[in-house]
């Protein structure tokens, strides 16, 4: 499992590093695996925690439809899981697969 590979060597070092949890596998694995949720939030201390939407999100999209509240509130959302879950989110970056400005 990925994710037990990923908080294994998170737990072996030390390398300052940036994770960004998908608050949707977070939920998923603390119903099915909360033994690996555990171990996961216990390696992540001191790490930088990115909090971002509940689910991945077409950001241009619904800015250029007007729809910034649903923005903000799908990442309000998302960091909420990550706090309660991991214990810390940091909602100052926001990490994305799309792009996050509408096109001209």
């Amino acid at each position: 499992m990925a994710v037990a590979t990923a908080a294994a060597a998170l737990g072996a070092s030390d390398v300052p590093l940036t994770v960004v949890p998908r608050p949707e596998t977070l939920e998923a694995l603390a119903a099915s695996a909360p033994d690996l949720l555990d171990q996961l939030g216990a390696t992540v201390g001191g790490r930088q925690v990115v909090a971002g939407p509940y689910v991945e999100i077409d950001t241009a999209a619904l800015l250029a439809a007007g729809l910034g509240d649903v923005v903000d509130a799908q990442g309000d959302r998302g960091a909420a899981v990550v706090e309660r879950l991991v214990g810390s989110a940091d909602r100052r970056t926001w990490v994305s697969q799309r792009p996050s400005t509408p096109p001209r």
